[in-house]
């Protein structure tokens, strides 16, 4: 996985957001949901997006608020 972010999706729940890494592998959003439910994390969803938004003077930097919007209109 290149990036993850968990991020809220309004009315108390929240998404896991993947960015997979070149030739990821398919179980990559079972593996992680399954590693956020034992981390106790209410996690409602978990989605892929292939490019996450990131600061463009800071690329390490995720925009969470515009991924936050992107993951809510896939509900």
């Amino acid at each position: 996985m290149a990036r993850a972010a968990f991020v809220s999706i309004g009315k108390g729940r929240a998404a896991l957001v993947l960015e997979p890494a070149p030739g990821a592998p398919d179980t990559m959003v079972g593996n992680a949901l399954e590693r956020a439910m034992k981390a106790v994390l209410s996690v409602s969803c978990v989605r892929v997006d292939p490019r996450f938004s990131v600061d463009r003077r800071h690329n390490s930097k995720i925009e969470r608020e515009t991924l936050a919007a992107w993951a809510s209109a896939k509900l």
